[in-house]
């Protein structure tokens, strides 16, 4: 009985590296809990541990070979679960919609270093797994049919399996509601009236970051009191298929979200030339009406319509022709400047607000109607980034604490819109404050979804303010 009870314990010490993996992983996956390389540093010394117990004997060639065999079938799961793994670890879910469109349009020009940590914690969290599986082969051999078991477990628990499982039985076994019969293509008129046009585009900054405990909401309060000046929608929610950048662009531009059926549609995607090709964007009506349309990005968007997010294919494509990016802005900047964010995602977000700026003068002197559109990327996350005047020097622009980049992006769009206003006094302009969809992990992730997550939307100048909101309390 107790020769039972000492390999019962030897087991589950052997097998107790693999249960934590698989715990973590699936927190991840199904909780959105997730865990980073500190985890895996803990995983590695519980491996190590359990390395000074020895498995039972050790079988013979043939038997060593029949071992092997079996970890090969569950390798092939674990492989398949890897970048599953990798996505929900960085982003806190699993988008099967972000993950197909990116891996066809590919993901040039993210700083890959800034995810070394996640790739990290991956490889530690799998490699653990299957190694410590092969040490309990001897008890795992035992039960019929464990490996093939545990395999189809590993299958049933990877996302992407599940989507194409669920996409593939919604469409056979019932009719999933769709919005197609309640859209229409835009009309223009002739003889309407074009006001100019700023669009600011708030790397997930959503409004949620106002609902943070009060030492953390300070953050969001230059945006707050924007909200008090026009009209605030407070209910914008995301919608699936527009939980990315560019897709949450196309989806306030064009009015639908980028949805790809499944993995399977990544093949037809590869023949995708343009996004949405057969829509009337906003872009497409700016530039009908003689517009002054252009689009600003910190990071590298241009150069190649296959790639750097899809940018460059939609605007492009769009009607969108004057395109500012990390490659053309850093030419106005000083070397060491330019060379400073090179490593990062681009240039920081008030370098994108002084160029809108330049661009709006220049097409108030060209007596033209302008919309230019201004997209940040501090606040993108896993770690805060933040410009030179919120930290009082250029090298020193990172923090692990994303309500940093909430504090110094909230406060440069606050001036920015002032900005705006003076430059443009006396015109009748137009500024839309959105997030492009809601944060992605980040530190205070688990804050964030205690409440229910909204989007920014914040909409300044124009009409007099809506009959339905006319109640509502001005500021002083």
């Amino acid at each position: 009985m107790l020769q039972k009870m000492l390999m019962f314990a030897k087991f589950l010490v052997l097998v107790l590296p693999a249960l934590l993996t698989l715990f973590l992983v699936l927190r991840a996956i199904f909780d959105a809990n997730v865990s980073d390389y500190r985890y895996a540093f803990a995983l590695l010394v519980i491996f190590a541990l359990s390395l000074l117990v020895a498995p039972p004997r050790e079988p013979d060639r043939a038997g060593r070979r029949k071992r092997w065999g079996r970890l090969l079938v569950i390798l092939l799961p674990v492989l398949a679960l890897i970048p599953a793994t990798f996505v929900v670890l960085v982003f806190g879910k699993m988008d099967m919609a972000a993950f197909v469109f990116h891996l066809v349009f590919g993901m040039d020009g993210t700083p890959m270093a800034n995810f070394i940590p996640y790739g990290f914690t991956v490889l530690v969290y799998w490699l653990v797994f299957l190694a410590s599986l092969f040490r309990a082969q001897y008890w795992l051999e035992r039960v019929p049919l464990s490996t093939s078991a545990i395999a189809l477990m590993l299958l049933a628990v990877n996302p992407v399996v599940w989507d194409l499982v669920t996409h593939s039985l919604a469409d056979t076994y019932r009719d999933r509601p769709s919005f197609v019969s309640e859209f229409k293509h835009p009309e223009l008129k002739k003889d309407a009236h074009t006001p100019n046009l700023v669009i600011i585009y708030l790397e997930g900054l959503e409004r949620s970051y106002g609902s943070l405990p009060p030492a953390l909401a300070e953050a969001y309060a230059p945006l707050e009191a924007l909200a008090l000046e026009g009209v605030s929608l407070t209910g914008v929610d995301q919608l699936h298929g527009t939980a990315w950048s560019l897709a949450g662009t196309v989806a306030s531009r064009c009015g639908v979200p980028v949805l790809p059926n499944g993995l399977i549609s990544a093949r037809d995607y590869g023949d995708v030339k343009q996004i949405a090709p057969n829509l009337t964007c906003l872009d497409d009506i700016l530039h009908a009406k003689g517009y002054d349309v252009s689009y600003i990005s910190t990071t590298r968007i241009i150069g190649n319509k296959m790639g750097f997010y899809g940018f460059d294919n939609y605007f492009t494509t769009h009607g969108t022709h004057q395109i500012y990016d990390l490659g053309n802005i850093e030419y106005e900047m000083s070397a060491d400047v330019a060379k400073s964010f090179a490593n990062d995602w681009g240039l920081r977000d008030a370098h994108a607000f002084a160029k809108a700026e330049k661009l709006i003068t220049a097409a108030l002197d060209a007596k033209r109607p302008f919309a230019v559109t201004v997209a940040t990327m501090d606040t993108h996350g896993p770690v805060a980034l933040m410009s030179e005047s919120c930290t009082g020097g250029i090298y020193k622009f990172k923090s692990p604490n994303i309500i940093d980049a909430v504090h110094c992006t909230a406060r440069l769009t606050g001036a920015f819109v002032e900005t705006v206003r003076k430059l443009t006094e006396g015109t009748d302009t137009r500024i839309v404050i959105l997030s492009d969809h809601l944060a992605h992990h980040n530190n205070l992730y688990h804050l964030l979804e205690k409440g229910p997550r909204r989007n920014t939307a914040i909409l300044l100048g124009g009409p007099e303010t809506p009959s339905f909101l006319a109640g509502r309390k001005r500021p002083a």
